[in-house]
C-alpha cells in the first residue's frame, strides 16, 4: 500500500480537546455510572430539562454569531437530538412539492461559515444513527476544503461501529496524493479509536511513507498497535532515536527542514512530538512481566528524567516521561527517592 505524497501542504492544527477527550471516553464512563450506580436518568424532571434544553438550542441556531450556532449543534449533538439532522443534511423535498411561502430548507453542510460546517460533521458522528452514518459515507463534496475532510473524518472516529464503507472512506484520504497530512493525521486518529489489528499494515505503510511527524505521533499513541509491535522494547527504541526510527518518512522529511522552520513549526518541536506521542503510549503499557525488562524500561526513563535541563525549567519532554515512570514503577525505594527528588527541583 503505497501512501506517499507529493507535497507537503501546511499543516493546520485543528486540536479539538472534547474531540480528544469527552467524546472517545467520557460517554464510557457515562454509561458505566448509569449502569453500575443505577443513576436516575430517564426520569420527569429530566425529561422536562430535556424539552426546554432542546428548545432553547434549536432557537440558537438561527443566530447570527457563527460560534453560537456552532455550539448549538454540538450540543444538540451530545444530547442525542436527531432531528438536528433536518438542518444538518440537504433537504431532500423537491422544489415542486414546497408550499408557495417555503423556502427550500438550508443545510448546514454547506454553511458559509468553517466553524458550522465542521459542528454539522461532529453532530452527525455524535447522532450516530443510520441516517447520520449514511450521511458520513458520502465521498467530499465538490467544494470541500480541508477543515470539511477532517471534521468528516473525525465524526467517523465517533461513531460506535463504522461499516466497511466508513473505514474505506478512511483509507482512501490516506491514499489519495491531494489530500493535507492534517487530513491524513486524523484519518490515523479515527482508525485507532476503532482499532484491530488487521489495520496494523496501514500504521506500519503511515509510518513508512507519509513525511509528517504529527502522523507519526498519532500512530504512536494506538497503544494497542505499539502493544501487537513490541509494546515497551518498542517504543524505548523509539525514545532512544533507534536507526530504525531515523529510517521513518517524517524524520527524513525533518532532516531536510530549514533550522527556523516551516509554517511555523521547528524540527525540535516536531521530534518532541512524536516523542511525547511514544512516551504516553508507553505509559499505557502493562507493567512487563519480566523483572528485567521492567527494570530496563525505568533505567531509560529515569535516565531521561535526571538528565537535560534543570528540573526547575519547563521541559515537556520530561513531564511525560514522568508520566510514563509514575504509570510504570514500584513508588518505593529508588523510585520514591527519584520522584521527591523531581518535586525538590534536583536532578543527578
Amino acid at each position: 500500500m503505497d501512501l506517499r505524497v507529493v507535497r507537503d501542504p501546511a499543516v493546520e492544527d485543528y486540536d479539538f480537546s472534547w474531540v480528544y477527550w469527552f467524546e472517545t471516553h467520557g460517554q464510557v464512563y457515562v454509561r458505566e455510572a448509569v449502569e453500575e450506580r443505577k443513576l436516575p436518568w430517564d426520569t420527569p424532571a429530566s425529561r422536562r430539562w430535556r424539552d426546554q434544553a432542546v428548545t432553547a438550542l434549536v432557537n440558537l441556531m438561527d443566530d447570527e454569531a457563527d460560534s453560537v450556532r456552532a455550539s448549538a449543534l454540538i450540543a444538540l449533538g451530545r444530547i442525542g437530538h436527531e432531528a438536528v439532522l433536518d438542518r444538518v443534511l440537504p433537504d431532500d423535498k423537491p422544489v415542486v412539492a414546497l408550499k408557495p411561502d417555503e423556502q427550500p430548507r438550508a443545510c448546514l453542510l454547506l454553511d458559509a461559515s468553517s466553524d458550522v460546517r465542521l459542528a454539522a460533521w461532529i453532530t452527525l458522528g455524535l447522532i450516530d444513527s443510520e441516517r447520520s452514518r449514511a450521511a458520513l459515507a458520502l465521498p467530499p463534496m465538490q467544494e470541500a476544503q480541508e477543515i470539511d475532510l477532517v471534521a468528516q473524518a473525525a465524526a467517523i472516529g465517533l461513531i460506535d461501529s463504522p461499516g466497511q464503507v466508513h473505514l474505506r472512506w478512511l483509507v482512501s484520504r490516506l491514499e489519495d496524493l491531494a489530500v493535507s497530512m492534517e487530513v491524513k493525521r486524523w484519518c490515523i486518529w479515527s482508525l485507532s479509536r476503532h482499532d484491530e489489528p488487521a489495520m496494523d499494515e496501514l500504521f506500519d505503510a503511515a509510518l513508512r511513507n507519509l513525511p509528517s511527524t504529527f502522523i507519526i505521533s498519532q500512530v504512536l499513541l494506538n497503544a494497542e498497535y505499539a502493544k501487537r509491535k513490541g509494546s515497551a522494547d518498542w517504543l524505548v527504541d523509539v525514545l532512544r532515536y533507534h536507526p530504525q526510527v531515523r529510517d521513518w518518512a517524517g524524520y527524513r522529511a525533518l532532516s531536510a527542514m530549514p533550522v527556523e522552520g516551516v509554517f511555523g513549526s521547528r524540527p525540535r518541536r516536531l521530534a518532541e512530538e512524536t516523542r511525547i506521542a511514544a512516551t504516553l503510549s508507553l505509559a499505557r503499557q502493562p507493567i512487563p512481566p519480566d523483572p528485567s525488562d521492567q527494570r530496563k524500561v525505568l533505567e531509560h526513563l529515569r535516565l531521561r528524567i535526571t538528565s537535560g535541563n534543570s528540573a526547575m525549567e519547563m521541559d515537556f519532554n520530561r513531564g511525560f516521561d514522568m508520566i510514563s515512570y509514575v504509570m510504570l514503577c514500584h513508588a518505593d525505594g529508588p523510585d520514591l527517592d527519584l520522584l521527591y527528588d523531581q518535586m525538590r527541583g534536583i536532578t543527578q
